[in-house]
């Protein structure tokens, strides 16, 4: 199966609100009860509507069922991965399948409007998640070098008031799992 990436559009609305209200829980958190899930339906509809320098991208399959999710924020010379759900549904596809296409597809629309640098934050797993993100994601495996910046231990907030601002959010100092806080850029 065919994974392929665009930018979303209203029209993926009700399919993306789907996808997010698989997820009960972020970093631990529970995404209803502490307004997370909100938030980040709010932050979507900002990047289908392109406000606040936001791009909501969709990944989808060969049905053109949405399966993926991501939104990226610019900020002065940079961008962000503020937001990324993926689908589980019927162990299908894994995170990896889906969320290495969305992040080649970012990478390249940041390019094309002068962005080389970007942040992102995952649950601290290693370099697992990491290599296998980068099976699938052959334009950041081979164009990008990646660094762990920082290591955020369970109910601490980051020391770089970007990432608690832009990335971790309303979730800053209450994530109950360790996250990595990720550099990328473009090589030369």
């Amino acid at each position: 199966m065919t994974i392929n990436t665009r930018t979303a559009t209203t029209d993926d609305l009700d399919q993306i609100t789907r996808l997010v209200e698989t997820y009960d829980r972020i970093y631990g958190i529970n995404s209803v009860d502490s307004g997370l899930r909100d938030v980040h339906l709010a932050a979507i509809r900002h990047g289908i509507d392109k406000l606040y320098n936001l791009r909501t991208i969709v990944a989808t399959d060969d049905d053109g069922a949405v399966v993926g999710v991501c939104v990226q924020q610019f900020l002065g010379s940079v961008w962000i991965l503020r937001i990324t759900y993926i689908s589980a549904a019927g162990n299908k596809f894994n995170a990896s399948r889906v969320g290495g296409p969305m992040m080649d597809d970012m990478c390249k629309h940041a390019e094309s409007l002068g962005y080389f640098v970007f942040y992102y934050v995952v649950r601290d797993s290693g370099t697992k998640r990491l290599d296998m993100t980068l099976s699938n994601a052959e334009h950041l495996r081979t164009q990008y070098t990646i660094e762990d910046i920082e290591f955020i231990a369970p109910m601490t907030a980051s020391t770089d008031e970007n990432v608690r601002k832009y990335i971790t959010g309303v979730t800053t100092g209450k994530n109950l799992k360790p996250l990595v806080v990720r550099k990328c850029v473009r090589n030369e």
